[in-house]
Order: C-alpha cells, then sequence, then structure tokens
C-alpha cells in the first residue's frame, strides 16, 4: 500500500505596507529685477517651483548693475497640505555712469531715475544714475518733445538730435564724413553705411550704422569715388570711380581691396547688377556709353552706346532690360540685355539723374533736376505724368521696400559761381506718398543734401549733406504714422529753408 502525500497551503499573509515617500521640500523664488540669474545649490532657477529633499541649500542672486545677494537657504519637510516655501529677494541698484549730448545746445532735459528721483537741467549732462529703469524727456522751444526710456545696468553715453516741432522722421543719428559724400548706401542687413567722397582722398568709408564709427577707409589713388553698390549677397562693395573709369571691389567685412575693374569708358558712374550677381553695368558719363562688366573674370563683356549723358540705370528683377535716363537729353531708354537693342521710352524730361521703380505696381520714377518734378511712368503703357513737384535740384531718389514711400533729396539753389559752393537756401529731404504724390513730411537739410538710401527693411533713412561733409540718419515711422501725420512739416518747412 502507498503512503498517503498530504500537502498544506500556507494561509495568505497581509500585504506589505508600502514605504513612506522620502520627505520633500517646495521652493518657490520671486526677485527683482525679474531676469536676475538665481542660482540654487549649483542649479539655475527659472521661475517654477522647485522639488528638493529638505535641507541647506547655497543661493546666491545676480543681475549687472545691481549688488550680488547670497545666503544658504534652509528648507525644511513640505507638510501635507502646506504652501511651498516661499523666498522674495530685491537686489540693491548700483549707480551707473550716464552721460548725453544734445542738438541743438539749449534742448531742456528731464531724467527720472529708478529711484523716483528727478533732476532737470540744459544742454549737456554727465552724471550718475541709480541702475533700474530711466526716463529721459527733452523738450525745447519750437522743438519735438522727445520721451527716452531705458533699463541702465552698465556706465552709458547717447547722444540726441532733436527734430522740429511737426516733424514725424526722427534723428537718430549725425556724424561727420570724408571730404564731399555723393554716394551712400546701407548694407543689405543694416548693420553699416558705406559712403563714397567725391572730394577724396579718402575715396570711400564703411560706418557702424547704430553709432557712426568709421569701420573702413579706403584711398583708391589719388581720387575720390562716385557711388556704391553691393552684391546681393551683401559681402562685397562696389565704388565707382571717374577719372580712371573704374570700379573697385572690396570686402565688407575685412574693408580690403579686392581688385579694381576698368571700364575702358570715360568717366564712370553709376552701377547695376543683373539678378544672378555676375554681372555689372556701368554708365559712363562723358562717353555716352554703357560697360557690361563680367564679375567671374573682371573683364570687360560689351561697351554699349546708349543716349547723351547717361546716368541713372534700373535693372528689371527679371534680368531682361536695362533701364537708363539721360542727364544731357531727358531721355529714358531701355537696353535689351540679352541682344544690346534699344528702345526710346520717354522724351519729355530734362536733366534727368535718378531713377528708380516699383516692379510689382509696374511704376517708375525719374527726377528731374531742372523741371524741379518727379516723372512718374506707367511700365505698362509708358505715359509719364508728374507724381510731384520738389524743392530745387532734385538728386538722388529711393522707395521703401514695399514702394508706398518716395524720398527724395534735394541739393536747393546753386550758388551763381560753382555749385561747389553752398547756395542761398538749405537744401530738403521729402517724403511722399508714392501712389499719389502727397508730400508726408520733409526735412530742412543743409548744404546740397545729394547722396540717399532707404534701409532694405525700410525702417532707416540716410542722407549726405555733401558740402557739410556730414551724415544723418533718421528713423521711418510706420506708414499709418506718416498716412495720418497731416503732412508732418510739409506746410511750415519752405520758410526755413532761407539762411
Amino acid at each position: 500500500m502507498l503512503p498517503f502525500l498530504l500537502s498544506c497551503t500556507p494561509a495568505p499573509s497581509a500585504p506589505l505596507a508600502p514605504p513612506s515617500p522620502p520627505p520633500e521640500a517646495r521652493l518657490t523664488v520671486s526677485v527683482t529685477p525679474a531676469d536676475a540669474a538665481v542660482v540654487l545649490g549649483g542649479q539655475r532657477l527659472s521661475g517654477e517651483t522647485l522639488i528638493l529633499s529638505p535641507g541647506d541649500y547655497p543661493l546666491s542672486i545676480a543681475r549687472r548693475g545691481f549688488a550680488m545677494q547670497s545666503s544658504v537657504v534652509s528648507l525644511p519637510p513640505l507638510e501635507p497640505g502646506a504652501e511651498p516655501t516661499a523666498l522674495s529677494f530685491t537686489l540693491e541698484p548700483q549707480p551707473q555712469a550716464l552721460s548725453f549730448t544734445v542738438q541743438p545746445p539749449r534742448t531742456a532735459w528731464s531724467l527720472q531715475s529708478a529711484d523716483g528721483q528727478t533732476i532737470s537741467g540744459t544742454g549737456d549732462y554727465a552724471g550718475e544714475v541709480l541702475a533700474g529703469p530711466t526716463r529721459l524727456t527733452l523738450s525745447g522751444e519750437r522743438l519735438q518733445t522727445r520721451t527716452v526710456e531705458a533699463f541702465i545696468d552698465a556706465d552709458h553715453a547717447a547722444a540726441y538730435w532733436m527734430d522740429r516741432e511737426g516733424q514725424l522722421l526722427q534723428k537718430v543719428l549725425e556724424f561727420r564724413s570724408g571730404h564731399h559724400p555723393k554716394g551712400l548706401r546701407f548694407s543689405p542687413d543694416g548693420s553699416q553705411i558705406w559712403a563714397s567722397f567725391l572730394g577724396g582722398p579718402p575715396s570711400v568709408d564703411g560706418y557702424d550704422a547704430a553709432t557712426g564709427e568709421r569701420l573702413h577707409r579706403l584711398t583708391l589713388g589719388k581720387h575720390g569715388a562716385v557711388e556704391i553698390i553691393y552684391s546681393h549677397d551683401g559681402e562685397r562693395v562696389f565704388a565707382s570711380q571717374m577719372e580712371t573709369a573704374s570700379v573697385y571691389e572690396i570686402d565688407r567685412g575685412s574693408g580690403q581691396l579686392l581688385r579694381q575693374l576698368r571700364t575702358k569708358a570715360t568717366w564712370s558712374k553709376i552701377m547695376a547688377l543683373n539678378p544672378a550677381g555676375d554681372r555689372l553695368y556701368v554708365s559712363n558719363w562723358v562717353s555716352s556709353d554703357i560697360t557690361e562688366l563680367d564679375l567671374t573674370t573682371g573683364e570687360v563683356l560689351r561697351e554699349m552706346d546708349t543716349v547723351d549723358t547717361p546716368r541713372g540705370l534700373w535693372m528689371d528683377p527679371s534680368g531682361e532690360w536695362l533701364y537708363v535716363v539721360s542727364f544731357g537729353s531727358g531721355e529714358l531708354v531701355r537696353i535689351n540685355i540679352e541682344t544690346g537693342r534699344q528702345e526710346p521710352l520717354f522724351s519729355g524730361g530734362a536733366v534727368l539723374r535718378h531713377v528708380v521703380a516699383d516692379a510689382e505696381r509696374e511704376r517708375m520714377y525719374i527726377s528731374d533736376m531742372r523741371k524741379g518734378i518727379i516723372w512718374l511712368l506707367d511700365m505698362k503703357t509708358w505715359q509719364a505724368t508728374t507724381l510731384a513737384r520738389t524743392d530745387a535740384n532734385p538728386n538722388t531718389i529711393d522707395l521703401t521696400p514695399d514702394g508706398r514711400l518716395l524720398f527724395v533729396s534735394c541739393r536747393g539753389a546753386n550758388n551763381r559761381e560753382s555749385y561747389y559752393k553752398p547756395g542761398p537756401r538749405w537744401g530738403s529731404v521729402l517724403v511722399f506718398d508714392a501712389l499719389t504724390g502727397e508730400l508726408l513730411d520733409a526735412i530742412v537739410a543743409g548744404n546740397q543734401p545729394t547722396a540717399l538710401d532707404v534701409s532694405d527693411d525700410g525702417g532707416f533713412l540716410a542722407y549726405s549733406d555733401m558740402l557739410d561733409d556730414r551724415i544723418s540718419v533718421y528713423a521711418i515711422p510706420p506708414l499709418e504714422v506718416l498716412l495720418s501725420g497731416g503732412g508732418g512739416r510739409a506746410d511750415v518747412y519752405r520758410r526755413e529753408l532761407r539762411k
């Protein structure tokens, strides 16, 4: 007989209780100024509630312009239902050197510092303010009141140019240049302004567009330079020189001269690039032709006879046509780039100088120095009308990127002896609605404003007072401000042009 095998199943036991969670601490930190750097136990805080183990942690809070705070924070375990530990700190502001200059010198100012203290004065200032939000209000008789708000956290120096009452454009920079600044351009990224000097050498300068600091200076032989353009990528600067019938190619970053391109013509002036950026077209004032340069080889490809005393050039975005205006005969022609064939388009002008176009709206604008007008040409029919009348001797013109604003520099009446001498009236810079011809604002400029350019983002205008060796930069307000601004100073500026 086999023995019985007995099996016993043990009675179920009670489940083990889960282990208690480790104790935790929670912390929030607020600080003034809000952007101060808060470091706890080597970890940078970014505003959220921190979950930590209870204990002691080193804490540091720092911001430029303020006294640093350091301490040790003890974080107890968080009791059920309790709020996180909340800490609040206010950094102590430190004195910062502040100075500013004003033009005109009679400008009055009021300065409110971060501690609520207010001081007032007239003219330039140099002193100290506590770090933090600062408000400066500038004012004067027949001047536009201006308020500048800034967070001062380091030594700070500034310069302010007051605008006349009613001015819509705001002057942000003025600086001395080389002799007789004839051409200037913002770099495509807006960081620099390059200028050419008819009275050089020096021939060409590159400036910081925000400060006016000179970054580069080039002397191109014994002569100055006439006009400036950039390669499409903005890395190279091209400067034309009449006396040697040359174009100089410059590296914008280093300011180094790369090569001299000879046009094989006489008195080379205005330049235009094809859309691909590998061909450069140059108008030649005395030989009355257009040079086509191959920028890969540096060789002249063609010399195309054209209108008498050609000056302004505009290349259409397709690269099919190059438009040329004549200073000598007042004509507009276009040249077919593939065949070299020329077509006359307009012949009612007098002394045509500069041409720009809005390709999207098919509108072309030309300055006529003798008649003191801006021509508007319909690019579908080539019918010409007068967009606007200007002050004496309108020369350089430019459009904002959206095609809505047209800027015109007017040299003013010539001196009877020579236009190289200051005339009886100041020049002007005018701002027109490019669609209607309405004058939206006007600047009383200096002696013979000539060079003029709008930055590629449409935010700034730069122009030169050629006989004053001076370059000015203005902030362009939004379009709606100009359209609703009642003409800015359009109704009053002319009485201020007489010296």
